[in-house]
């Protein structure tokens, strides 16, 4: 086993390598194949080279984090069918849109008496199979 400073510079040394790969690459291609087809008097070196692969990974990776933030952050909406409709006396006051828990679905369900309460309970067993924890835990 490596101790934790010998895989931290071991890791270091492999991305450098990799950026370094790629800086080579992206030169090569920039000299030789680009000047080919656009003429330009202009070589890239190898510190360019590197600069533009540092920019090309913080663009894609940065995107790619955005969209799984944004993905993450987006509310999930609850299609409710024809035969799924909600008992208003089962929550009332509450406009079931997004999944969750939130402040007005505890407020709701903290309004609810015993039998509606045993009703909803029922009512989600059936629809989408959840149980009590409580029943649950003392069955096991």
């Amino acid at each position: 086993m490596m101790s934790s400073t010998a895989r931290a510079i071991v890791y270091i040394l492999c991305i450098g390598g990799l950026l370094a790969c790629n800086a080579l690459v992206v030169m090569v291609l920039w000299n030789q194949v680009l000047t080919s087809v656009i003429t330009t008097d202009r070589a890239l070196t190898f510190l360019e080279g590197a600069g533009i692969t540092a920019f090309a990974y913080i663009g894609v990776f940065g995107a790619r984090h955005a969209l799984q933030v944004r993905r993450k952050a987006a509310p999930i909406e609850v299609k409710i069918t024809s035969e799924q409709q909600v008992d208003s006396t089962m929550a009332p006051d509450y406009d079931v849109v997004t999944a969750g828990t939130s402040p007005a679905m505890h407020s709701a369900c903290a309004q609810l008496s015993p039998d509606e309460k045993a009703r909803l309970r029922e009512t989600l067993a059936q629809q989408c199979g959840c149980t009590d924890r409580r029943t649950r835990d003392q069955r096991d």
